[in-house]
């Protein structure tokens, strides 16, 4: 048969901005460099065991306005008493109140300050959600467990959904980096032109712009997308306009790549295998309990290789309401004429179908939220001759992505999938698409992206475990992948897959496969769905398996097919809690997350049933939560269910960790007397509420440790519940 597919999503790079680098100190010493590839089995071991500062820190999005630059976040280590010993990454590098600006890195840094008796550490990296302190209290440094579970009862059941026999497609090892070479990204200073676009298209023209486009207006900014001139290189021509007054910035567009490990061509005569594989990610999930309460109704949109929109595809069609094309290589921009959104990749098929499949029709596969109406938009270009190993060898401007992304917000979807992004060391944040997602963001649109796929050393990244761009941004769900362990899915046990990006900013890990290579016959290590018909490359085309009609498909493995899996989660959430914020869609999916023992798994394993269930506000029958579920918080109350949380360096209270200890060194001197209490917040609203489990131990001091957190317990809260 012709190939079908094994697309293992490893991220491929994109260009690094100029913004990206650096560090500064204040309080003594140097910034120590970057951590090094060889120090990286050492540094993971000390992630692993450190605190991290992640996501549930970042600062509103308000804050996040940039001007020449993405704002970047600095760290101040601070203590009581001060003057203590700062380290990072090992080396010494001054002492209590120490500040530095980390630089992007393909790992986390580890922070420690040296206490008389005991250190403190904190693994962190380059955030760009503001300021951050890091502060340790040696007086009241207070460590506990995490008691028993008062849990309510859980039945649930496992349908077993078993699709048609797959093939796999191999790909050739990607081109990597680059830059849009058609046009440039310009910030113009509103105040400077008076707010008018005709007086920006005069200084275009004046430097040869053939055609411009405004982007939208962000504060004091107006982002327009520049067409380069015949003979002028990206980078020249951002250099003329940076000589203009009324210019904040000018540079090159990054490509971004979908997220899809390279791998050889594996072609199979017959193309069954010997098994029949079944959707194993959608059981691990829990998704056909998700179903008991919905199939989805919120709009999806899909921005990637565009889908299979072709009368041979019946199990994507008729979900789309609206497809359109954003390819500057294609013009025109935006174009919605039949067609236009055409996969001839097979990279988005398979994104769209793990999201959106129609379900329940006798034929192909399923979705996960797969009454949902879908939003296809195709930002990569038509892989052309000879070149055709794969449409992300050409790479997506993040002008067509910024622009996909305002129209999939124009069109009324409640979630955005992205499986495409760039490492830091290629991509690094770029205004164009910031501001793009931050708008989406804004207008209450969740955004899920691929974590990336550098941690196994595939392509010009190298070894790297920090989270990709556009995934890596504030606010946006990242998404890393698993596999399973085994041959027999009842006794697999599941695994953060070896290619899946982790660290600081990971929100929570789904299905994304992890294969030995081309040949490996274990469907557990892969994630089956569609696949195109309509493949541009000759040799990687898809020879219809024997269904009625014609089932193209394949095995795909990677990030970008674990973000869909949360994709589908999302709009499943949205369709029963339609006004659901995007902050609190992430805390719920983090909270509700499956502890699969792996320190790469960020807040767990998606769950969608217990994510679902939250967002409904169910709590009969819903799996009590696990250890990582909760957090340890010193707390005072005015009243109110609402606890006045006083750690410094967590605002939003310290990760428990797998085996239910935790550690609690951050509370100011200056504080009253607290509570300390181990809360699972269900429906990620801030408030102890029903369907929340709390358990609080004291009173305690910021003076000594508390004795009292030693071991609490925790409930499930009870309607007329009253925090004390």
């Amino acid at each position: 048969m012709k190939r079908s597919l094994f697309v293992f999503a490893f991220v491929v790079s994109g260009l690094a901005l100029a913004a990206c680098g650096g560090g500064g100190s204040s309080g003594g010493g140097p910034v120590p460099p970057p951590p090094s590839p060889t120090a990286t089995p050492v540094l993971q071991l000390m992630c692993n065991g450190a605190i991290p500062i992640d996501a549930t820190q970042r600062s509103p999005l308000s804050q996040l306005r940039h001007t020449r630059a993405i704002s970047q976040s600095t760290y101040t280590f601070s203590s009581n008493p001060s003057g203590l010993p700062v380290l990072i990454n090992a080396v010494k590098v001054g002492a209590t109140n120490y500040s530095m600006t980390p630089a992007y890195t393909a790992y986390p840094y580890i922070g420690k300050i040296q206490g008389p008796a005991n250190s403190f550490s904190v693994c962190y990296s380059q955030l760009m959600d503001g300021n951050h302190t890091v502060f340790y209290n040696t007086q009241s440094d207070t460590s506990g467990h995490l008691g028993s579970i008062s849990a309510a009862a859980s039945t649930r059941t496992f349908a077993r959904l078993f699709g048609p026999s797959l093939v796999r497609r191999g790909v050739a090892l990607r081109r990597e980096g680059g830059v849009d070479r058609t046009r440039i990204q310009v910030h113009f200073v509103t105040s400077s032109i008076r707010g008018d676009a005709r007086v920006a298209a005069q200084i275009e023209h004046s430097e040869g712009a053939p055609s411009a486009f405004t982007l939208g207006k962000v504060g004091n900014f107006m982002n327009r997308i520049v067409w380069i001139p015949r003979g002028q290189t990206p980078e020249s021509f951002a250099a003329k306009f940076r000589r203009h007054s009324e210019v904040a910035d000018a540079r090159p567009l990054p490509l971004r790549y979908a997220q899809s490990v390279p791998n050889d061509p594996c072609f199979v005569d017959g193309g069954c295998y010997g098994y029949t594989p079944f959707q194993w990610d959608f059981q691990r999930i829990d998704t056909p309990d998700a179903w008991n309460i919905t199939h989805g109704l919120a709009r999806v949109a899909i921005v990637d290789t565009g889908a299979d929109l072709s009368a041979k595809d019946v199990d994507l069609p008729p979900n789309v309401i609206y497809q359109a094309r954003y390819v500057g290589s294609e013009p025109p921009e935006g174009d919605n004429s039949p067609g236009a959104a055409q996969d001839y990749d097979g990279h988005g098929t398979n994104v769209s179908g793990i999201a959106d499949a129609v379900t329940d029709n006798g034929y192909g596969f399923a979705g996960v939220a797969f009454n949902s109406s879908l939003i296809v938009l195709r930002i990569f270009p038509k892989p052309q001759p000879p070149d055709y190993t794969n449409s992300s060898s050409y790479g997506a401007s993040t002008a067509d992505e910024a622009m996909a992304v305002d129209e999939a917000v124009a069109k009324g979807a409640k979630v955005i999938n992205l499986s495409l992004g760039s490492c830091p060391s290629q991509g690094a944040p770029d205004p164009t698409e910031f501001d793009a997602i931050e708008a989406a963001i804004a207008a209450g649109v969740s955004v899920v992206a691929a974590a990336g796929n550098e941690r196994s050393g595939q392509g010009s990244c190298g070894t790297s475990n920090a989270i990709d761009f556009p995934a890596a941004y504030p606010g946006v769900i990242a998404v890393g992948a698993t596999s399973l362990n085994g041959t027999n899915y009842q006794s697999a046990t599941e695994h953060v897959s070896s290619y899946s990006n982790s660290g600081p900013g990971l929100s929570v890990v789904a299905p994304g496969g992890d294969p030995t290579g081309s040949g490996d016959e274990n469907v557990l290590h892969w994630i089956a769905n569609l696949y195109s018909f309509t493949v541009a490359d000759p040799s990687q085309q898809c020879k219809p398996l024997p269904a009625t009609p014609p089932l193209c498909a394949a095995l795909f493995a990677g990030t970008s097919q674990a973000t869909p899996h949360v994709t589908g989660t999302v709009a499943l959430m949205r369709s029963v809690h339609p006004s659901l914020s995007p902050a609190t869609v992430k805390s719920i999916l983090q909270n509700t997350a499956d502890n699969i023992n792996d320190p790469n798994q960020g807040f767990g394993r998606v769950n969608s049933y217990r994510a679902v269930a939250a967002a409904a506000g169910i709590t009969t029958n819903v799996p009590g939560p696990n250890p990582l579920n909760f957090r340890a918080i010193a707390y005072t109350t005015n009243g109110g269910n609402k606890p006045i949380i006083l750690d410094e360096t967590f605002p939003a209270g310290v990760p428990v960790q797998s085996d239910g200890s935790f550690r609690i060194a951050d509370v100011p001197q200056t504080a009253p007397p607290f509570n300390i209490a181990l809360w699972y917040d269900a429906n990620g609203n801030g408030i102890v509420d029903a369907g929340d489990y709390f358990g609080s131990a004291g009173p305690c001091n910021a003076t000594s440790p508390c004795a009292a957190a030693s071991k609490i317990n925790v409930r499930l809260v009870p309607a007329g519940f009253q925090l004390r």
